[in-house]
């Protein structure tokens, strides 16, 4: 179901292991807290959005909390956290 809603959409969802190291994930994970990191598992890069996916729901809910603290990194990006609960950690 996800891969015919994301086919209409046109969104190609990141995907690990798919090549070269995706750099919003980096530069975002590099401004979180230590502790946090792991858990951001990938950005999908939207033109006016970035959004970060966790692998649980607790997890997002951490991410969620410090979105303010990563707002520099993001630019004029607006952030939004989604659950990939089949890569979680």
């Amino acid at each position: 179901m996800l891969q015919r809603i994301t086919k209409r959409a046109q969104v190609v969802l990141p995907t690990p292991g798919d090549g070269a190291p995706d750099p919003w994930l980096q530069k975002l994970r590099a401004a979180l807290p230590e502790e946090l990191r792991p858990h951001l598992l990938s950005v999908l890069e939207k033109p006016d959005e970035l959004v970060l996916f966790a692998g649980s729901a607790a997890w997002a809910s951490r991410l969620k909390l410090v979105l303010p603290e990563l707002a520099g990194a993001a630019g004029q990006r607006r952030l939004t956290v989604r659950l990939d609960p089949g890569r979680g950690q």
